[in-house]
């Protein structure tokens, strides 16, 4: 019996490998994630340091499904796919790294306002600086 082109999607194994390779990605981001935070909050913890204790405050949530998304793109060539389903996943990654890009515009200004707010403070005696 000859299938053609949907043969390679009866083998179970040549599923379960791109499964593999995605869930492998998928680990190597949160674990990536899990140390670049851990790094950032250990600097955070010492005084004076702004920057990056507001990324330790507003990347940590958009990072922590950001970076695996990253990861399992990179690794999509290493899956065994079909080029449809391949595609399908290209298509899939590429969405969320957009929607991961516009939610990095916004954690830009949320640092850069706390950089300001940091740097010119209002809630000293002396504030004319800041006020002007």
């Amino acid at each position: 019996m000859r299938l053609g082109a949907w043969s390679g999607l009866l083998h179970w194994h040549v599923w379960l490998w791109a499964v593999v390779v995605l869930a492998a990605a998928l680990i190597a981001g949160l674990v990536a994630h899990a140390i670049i935070f851990w790094i950032l909050a250990r600097l955070a913890r010492k005084p004076g340091r702004v920057l990056e204790a507001s990324l330790n405050r507003h990347a940590r949530r958009p990072s922590k499904w950001l970076l695996p998304v990253v990861a399992m793109l990179l690794a999509l060539p290493a899956a065994p796919m079909t080029p449809l389903v391949r595609g399908g996943f290209e298509h899939l990654f590429s969405l969320a790294l957009i929607a991961g890009g516009a939610w990095c515009i916004l954690l830009a200004v949320a640092v850069f306002s706390d950089l300001v707010a940091a740097r010119y403070r209002v809630d000293v005696a002396d504030n004319l600086h800041a006020r002007r």
